[in-house]
């Protein structure tokens, strides 16, 4: 409902409850970079949740979260380093299924590295097509694969799977899983050159409740093809 205020007591609590339980840490470390666009409360809250958990290797999304955080930071080697440490396959979740090879290509983007950021595309989609096979009616699925396509450049592909996951899971058939679905579309879309599209999504989105914000675009690598876009620019103008 983007009353984050409020958000922030209830995790808190939760924290003060279950200092060891680490769900509430990602998601207060996430509800910074949406509320103020905050990268340092963010991280202090990531370091909190190392200190009272103990081993991260139970707690992937506290990885991710902090792989993300290096990312917004340029710290692409402490990125890969964190990564390499958690044991998963894929960050999953009943919002998400990322797989590592995606987050790896991701960096490897940002870093410049064609040629890694491509090998590991290619595995991801290997990884995605093999779980689609095992389970094609889950949207998670057909999201991560689109965003796997639209980084081999297969962008008619990437387009209909994206557009596939929503389908699947709409957000008026599930606000909160179908919220995802959507915003992987926009990433697509992005990725793919279609940046109208992808604004008309990031619109649609900002106009309904869930997890996405002004300061959250402004932060993210991933919206750096559309800063130049006068819609875009526009849009950042808001709160």
């Amino acid at each position: 409902m983007r009353n984050y205020p409020e958000a922030m007591r209830y995790f808190d609590r939760a924290i003060s409850l279950a200092p060891d339980v680490p769900d509430a840490y990602s998601e207060k470390s996430e509800l910074y970079l949406l509320w103020e666009g905050n990268k340092e409360k963010a991280r202090v809250v990531l370091e909190q949740a190392a200190q009272n958990i103990g081993s991260l290797g139970k707690a992937p999304f506290i990885v991710l979260e902090s792989v993300s955080l290096n990312m917004l930071d340029g710290k692409y080697q402490g990125a890969l380093a964190q990564l390499s440490s958690c044991k998963v396959e894929a960050f999953s979740s009943q919002f998400v299924y990322i797989p590592k090879a995606q987050l790896y290509a991701q960096i490897y983007g940002l870093m410049g590295n064609k040629e890694l950021e491509q090998a590991h595309y290619e595995s991801a989609a290997s990884i995605m097509e093999t779980r689609i096979q095992q389970e094609p009616n889950d949207a998670r699925f057909h999201s991560s694969l689109g965003i796997a396509y639209a980084g081999l450049g297969r962008k008619q592909d990437a387009v209909r799977e994206g557009r596939l996951g929503v389908e699947i899971l709409p957000v008026n058939k599930d606000a909160m899983r179908g919220f995802y679905r959507a915003k992987d579309l926009a990433q697509i879309y992005v990725m793919v050159g279609e940046f109208d599209l992808a604004i008309d999504q990031i619109e649609s989105l900002l106009s309904i409740p869930g997890p996405l914000s002004i300061p959250s675009l402004r932060l993210d690598p991933a919206c750096k093809p559309l800063h130049d876009h006068p819609r875009f620019k526009k849009l950042l103008e808001g709160k």
